[in-house]
């Protein structure tokens, strides 16, 4: 395939400078591979070394060099010959790559030594929270312990974690401002008043454009209504004073007006029609619902200010000192740590690169300007200051640098704010190549990827979203010319009617997207132009479902789409998770570990056993544990059980595990066991066992890397591996081989970016965006804004007025790049564009009034019921004489899918003859990791201070007893568990050592009274203790549910034992406190059946039965807060102070 013409402006003229804008498809890797070769080609004294590419990722740069050296081999002559012998010292790498050569080759100037190794980000993550620990919990520097006190007393011990850790990220702008305020208070104060009073006049020239005509129409009643007869005349009395002051434009005006609007008495159906003429009290009443909407929009920005005599200015900049030291003895301590490690993060690369530049100029020039003639910059709009300040220095004086630079982007592609990215240093370099080096901009205009109905379709829809290019940050669409004008593809649009509540809908969703999936692939076969390898197809050939990814905006409704996939017979993967070491297989791999680094850890060995490598029931591990002494380990305490048939196997591979450990490598010793064990073959035969299979392999491959890095020991490697699990480490599973399984993706827009597909589904986009922003802010220019307590509003923490105009203007771009990443999913689609979500219920006016994806596509295409009637949209292609006709499906049911259960449930019926019936799909429902148990939710929120003892310290409150005469609660619950299974209620005692027939009997009572309530009656199935994995949010859970039956109805029931005595007066307050335990089995439940089911507590001794209704939304609140705490690690509130966590709380 030849260039275009535009192709050829960018890659072929080497006359000048150029920024060249790559949209979607257009070929940019390609045309940054021409330009390569045609370089050396055109230059016979131009060489590898005089040509520096730099790319954004290893993928990137991997990729560019197998395209450059493919199009090397079918070069021919002595030249290329040579070329193609020396290309491994070609310079094209990451960014970080570079200044990590860079710091190598100059150690001593950069003050780095020169053997440096480079810390991933979770290590230097780790070494940062050892520092702040190290601050907070001993003994701090001299020089900042006043500081820190202050620090302290203002934000306490998270948010100051929070605030070091914002700081480090943006280091050279923090540095900057710190040490303005030790030089100049006044100077950063002026700075201030400048953003803030630039922020006031934004937002009064939207006030004025929004709110002007509401303010004529008050000026024109006021003058004709000149009384007080009724409520609307006593407003226009109160605000007539301040209208002229507000036409003009005056900042203090508006805000008497917002006092006004403050009071009760004035609402928005104020005044009496006798009292009005005509439609004048209609107007009255709109006018003031504008004027409300504007003043709750922009009132609060109109009335900034900085007064450097007001307490809360002078707290804010007394807290700003303060930080200041204890930030620079934080980062004094951090680099002391590296430097002890002879290490650097990435920030340090690059951070360290660009002060050396700026500090050694004649290295630059010697070493750098004159030895790269041409700088390649690829994915350019992925840049941030200080890598953009780096190329800068690399090109030298502008005057003679015309023709050196060459940068390829996408600014309608910049995803990455919430890492610094700053798009707005694309529009600086385009302006900086036309204006300084005399260069040009050159739009690529020519889609290869996708075809004409979906090329016409983001032309469409993006050249209406993104028409604006005022503010830095903003950056329009301009229209594609589709290459593939021959191949046939489609957009439609799937609406689900809008649901109850949240869950339920985003469950609908799911289950509407599944359907379509299903329905493309294996009923309509709808066709695509592209074999397995990505190669073009003259001739269409029937999709599968590996030709689908589904692309999520974050990962919130994950579980609801594996639920609805699983349910529908789908086969999917998971592409790049974050949830590795939550997830059961490494858990136990850990377990093992660190049993035989100390065979006395009792809770490692519980779960070991526990796990598939032996399958110990909990019956049988409970008559160990309550053998023998309590100062026997349980290992000890198994050894005696040794000659034990059920034992006995697991005694001896045990035993040679712990011979083994003492031999071989943990690495080595991890692989004996995987191999040996059989865990592989055991995990196949599991939902999700390909996967888990890999992770165990990702296990000893990271343990291998361990190793080499310095932690040999299984002590190092037990103690690693544990603080990646508890910290959460953000892992991704192990990568499948998906080229071989056919099965649909599911990855996030993010991870989408780079990558194609021929058939794209886009769901969720009725949801809400996020709201961004953070507690403290730092951006360039003396600008950080925090959040501290006020003393003039006893002492409420409040955000400075610095910090809400650098909200706002984060807010505005995060808008932006909404946008952007909603114009990535889309152009993902190579032949087919599924879009999904909940049916607005109106349709925004204008596309700056849409809240959300669909509005502003509601508001693009049309959506209307005449549109909803004729199942389709239509909208106009620039450009075409036709318009685009987009496909509406209001019913699910109208798509047509067949669900089908994977799997029958198979329960473990005991030998005395027991049984229950069968018919449900297992609730092993989602093959994400385990991270909670209920619980755990209910402990935490009982008392953080118990939680952390009991499930982060492994120091449980009620330690395992022996048996005793006396039957403690924990066992009879046990008993009880054993015998509503259908279990004879004698061979049950005699395994807890109890030999009592009389006690036989009234257990088989209790079970007999139990099968005659209502609720049990005429019940068409009947599970016991159901195991479940479920996602709630992010979170993970897993359990049992003791009971869950259906109704002759077709109802689901979910039954939860409780024994002991509950009388009536007992029971609100027992069920509020088993609340968070059946919303989470309950949802479980919902999850895999996909119906609603109805929660019962039976409180066995006392033969009550209560369904648990109850504020569902109110207890997934607390739920998801309760998480939110415990990965914050927020275990000891202030109020906690002198508690030890054993006695109650007393809160």
């Amino acid at each position: 395939m030849g260039l275009t013409d535009r192709q050829k402006q960018a890659a072929l003229d080497h006359a000048r400078s150029k920024c060249v804008t790559a949209g979607a498809g257009t070929g940019k890797t390609y045309v940054l591979v021409q330009k390569y070769i045609d370089l050396l080609e055109s230059r016979d004294d131009l060489g590898f070394a005089n040509i520096l590419a730099l790319t954004f990722t290893e993928k990137a740069a991997a990729e560019m060099k197998i395209r450059v050296r493919e199009a090397l081999a079918k070069k021919e002559g002595a030249r290329w010959d040579s070329l193609r012998d020396e290309f491994l010292w070609a310079n094209i790498s990451t960014f970080h790559s570079f200044c990590a050569q860079v710091l190598r080759e100059f150690p001593l100037e950069a003050g780095v030594a020169p053997g440096f190794a480079v810390l991933d980000e979770r290590e230097a993550a780790r070494l940062r929270d050892e520092v702040i620990d190290a601050f907070v919990y001993s003994e701090p520097p001299e020089a900042c312990r006043d500081a820190l006190v202050g620090v302290l007393r203002m934000a306490g011990v998270h948010e100051l974690k929070n605030t070091l850790e914002r700081l480090s990220s943006r280091r050279e702008a923090a540095e900057q401002f710190f040490t303005a305020l030790a030089g100049s208070e006044e100077g950063v104060l002026d700075t201030w008043r400048t953003t803030v009073e630039r922020c006031r006049e934004e937002e009064l020239a939207i006030f004025a454009a929004a709110a002007g005509a509401s303010i004529g129409t008050l000026q024109d009643l006021a003058a004709r209504y000149p009384g007080a007869a009724d409520p609307g005349q006593v407003y226009l009395r109160a605000v007539e004073p301040h209208l002229p002051s507000i036409a003009a434009g005056e900042c203090g005006a508006v805000g008497a007006l917002a006092e006004i609007h403050a009071d009760s008495k004035f609402r928005a159906n104020m005044g009496r029609k006798p009292n009005w003429e005509g439609d004048d009290l209609k107007r009255l009443r709109d006018a003031y619902k504008t004027l409300n909407n504007s003043l709750k929009a922009h009132g609060e920005f109109l009335s900034l200010a900085i007064d450097p005599d007001d307490p809360f200015t002078r707290a804010t900049l007394d807290y700003l000192r303060d930080l200041g030291v204890v930030f620079a003895a934080y980062s004094d301590a951090v680099d002391a740590e590296k430097r002890h490690r002879n290490a650097l993060d990435f920030d340090d690369l690059i951070d360290r690169t660009r002060r050396l530049f700026r500090e050694h100029d004649a290295i630059v020039e010697a070493h750098f300007r004159k030895r790269f003639e041409f700088v390649l910059v690829d994915e350019f709009q992925d840049t941030d200051p200080v890598q953009n300040g780096i190329i800068c220095s690399i090109l030298g004086d502008l005057a003679q640098t015309s023709a050196k630079l060459f940068v390829v982007g996408d600014p309608k592609q910049s995803i990455y704010l919430f890492r610094d990215a700053d798009v707005t240093q694309f529009k600086r370099t385009r302006d900086l190549i036309e204006q300084a080096l005399g260069g040009e901009a050159v739009p690529l205009d020519v889609n290869f990827r996708s075809t004409p109905a979906i090329v016409g379709f983001v032309n469409a829809v993006f050249g209406a979203l993104m028409a604006e290019s005022a503010r830095p940050w903003e950056f329009r669409c301009e229209p594609l010319e589709a290459f593939r004008k021959d191949d046939a593809g489609s957009v439609e649009l799937l609406l689900v009617p809008k649901a109850d509540d949240r869950q339920s809908g985003r469950r609908a969703e799911a289950e509407m997207v599944a359907r379509k999936i299903q329905n493309l692939i294996e009923h309509e076969k709808r066709r695509i132009y592209w074999d397995r390898e990505g190669k073009h197809l003259d001739e269409p050939r029937p999709a599968e479902y590996r030709d689908v990814a589904i692309l999520l905006e974050r990962r919130t409704n994950l579980a609801a789409y594996e639920w609805a996939l699983a349910r529908y017979a789908i086969p999917y993967h998971v592409h790049a998770g974050i949830g590795f070491y939550g997830r059961q297989e490494v858990y136990d791999l850990y377990n093992i570990l660190r049993f035989l680094e100390n065979e006395r850890d009792d809770v490692a060995l519980y779960g070991l056993l526990r796990s598939p490598y032996f399958a110990f029931s909990d019956t049988l591990l409970y008559t160990v544990a309550q053998s023998g002494s309590p100062e026997n380990s349980l290992w000890e305490r198994l050894e005696r059980f040794a000659s034990d048939p059920e034992i006995t196997a697991g005694v001896q591979l045990l035993r040679s595990w712990l011979l083994h450990a003492r031999r071989v490598s943990p690495a080595d010793l991890l692989t004996r066991i995987v191999s040996g064990s059989g865990i592989s073959v055991v995990l196949g035969g599991m939902p999700g066992g390909e996967q888990a299979a890999a992770n165990v392999e990702k296990v000893v491959a990271l343990v291998r890397s361990m190793e080499a890095n310095g932690s040999g020991t299984l002590a190092e490697i037990v103690r690693e591996l544990g603080t990646c699990i508890d910290d959460g480490e953000r892992e991704g599973d192990a990568l499948l081989d998906l080229t071989t399984a056919n099965a649909v993706s599911i990855m996030t827009v993010h991870a989408s970016k780079g990558l194609e597909f021929p058939i794209v589904v886009v769901p969720d986009l009725g949801e809400p965006p996020q709201a961004g922003g953070n507690t403290v802010m730092v951006e360039d220019g003396l600008r950080i804004g925090v959040t501290i307590p006020n003393p003039a509003k006893d002492h409420e923490r409040e955000e400075a007025p610095l910090l809400k105009v650098l909200k706002r203007e984060y807010r505005q771009k995060e808008k932006a790049e909404q946008k952007r990443l909603f114009y990535v999913a889309v152009t993902r689609a190579k032949d087919h564009l599924v879009l999904c979500g909940e049916l607005p219920i109106e349709v925004p006016e204008t596309l700056e009034g849409a809240k959300n994806r669909m509005g502003w596509l509601a508001c693009c295409i049309g959506l209307c019921d005449d549109a909803y009637m004729r199942g389709a949209a239509e909208i106009d292609i620039p450009g075409e004489k036709s318009p685009l006709c987009i496909p509406l499906v209001t019913d699910p049911g109208s798509i047509y899918a067949e669900s089908r259960q994977i799997g029958a449930m198979h329960l473990s019926l005991p030998d005395d003859g027991a049984g229950v019936s069968e018919g449900v799909p297992p609730l092993e429902v989602d093959e994400e990791e385990h991270v909670y148990s209920a619980s755990e939710i209910r402990q935490y929120l009982r008392c953080p201070l118990a939680y952390e003892r009991q499930f982060r310290l492994n120091n449980p409150t009620q330690p395992i007893r022996e048996v005793s005469g006396v039957m403690d609660a924990a066992t009879r619950g046990l008993i009880v568990h054993e015998v509503f299974r259908g279990r004879d209620p004698g061979t049950v005692l005699r395994r807890y050592g109890v030999e009592d027939d009389g006690i036989a009997g009234e257990y088989q009572a209790l079970y007999d009274r139990f099968r005659a309530a209502e609720v049990m009656q005429g019940v068409t199935s009947d599970h016991c203790e159901v195991p479940f994995r479920t996602s709630i949010g992010s979170a993970k859970f897993k359990g049992a549910i003791d009971r869950l039956v259906r109704r002759p109805d077709g109802t689901w029931v979910l039954i939860d034992y409780k024994t002991g005595i509950a009388g009536v007066d007992d029971i609100p307050a027992k069920v509020e406190d088993y609340a968070v335990q059946l919303t989470i089995y309950r949802l479980a439940a919902e999850h895999v059946l996909g119906e609603m089911v109805r929660s019962f507590l039976y409180f066995v001794d006392s033969d009550r039965w209560v369904e648990v209704k109850g504020d569902g939304q109110k207890v997934l609140g607390e739920i998801l807060d309760a998480v939110s705490g415990i990965e914050r690690q927020l275990f000891r509130m202030p109020e906690c102070a002198g508690c030890s966590g054993r006695d109650g709380c007393r809160f």
